[in-house]
C-alpha cells in the first residue's frame, strides 16, 4: 500500500528503522570505545544498509525489501555488539538515579 507521497509502507518502515539504527551507530562512535577495526566495520555495515535501502526505494520488490531489512538488522547488530562498554539505557538510568540519590 502506498501513502500520499507514493512511497510504499515497507520502504518507509525500513527507512525509519535505518534512521534509528544509524543513531545507534552514532552512539557507538560517540562512546569512544570503538577501535579502528570496529569503526571500519560499523561504517561498512551502515553503508551496506543505506545502499540496500536505496535499491529498495528505486525498484521496490519483496526481495529488495528483505535484503534492506537484513542489512539494517546487521547494522543494529554491529552497533550494539561493538558498543559493549556503554551500558543499556535501563542500567544508565539506574546508575544516574543512584548517583543523584547520593548527591
Amino acid at each position: 500500500m502506498q501513502g500520499d507521497a507514493g512511497i510504499a509502507r515497507g520502504t518507509r518502515r525500513v527507512v525509519m528503522t535505518y534512521l534509528i539504527a544509524h543513531g545507534m551507530a552514532e552512539s557507538a562512535v560517540m562512546s569512544g570505545h570503538l577501535n579502528r577495526a570496529g569503526l571500519v566495520q560499523l561504517i561498512r555495515s551502515d553503508h551496506a544498509a543505506l545502499v540496500a535501502i536505496q535499491a529498495q526505494a528505486s525498484n521496490p520488490s519483496g526481495t529488495a525489501l528483505t535484503h534492506a531489512d537484513g542489512a539494517v538488522r546487521a547494522l543494529i547488530d554491529n552497533a550494539t555488539r561493538l558498543d559493549t562498554k556503554t551500558p543499556p539505557a535501563g542500567q544508565r538510568k539506574a546508575a544516574l538515579d543512584g548517583a543523584a540519590a547520593t548527591a
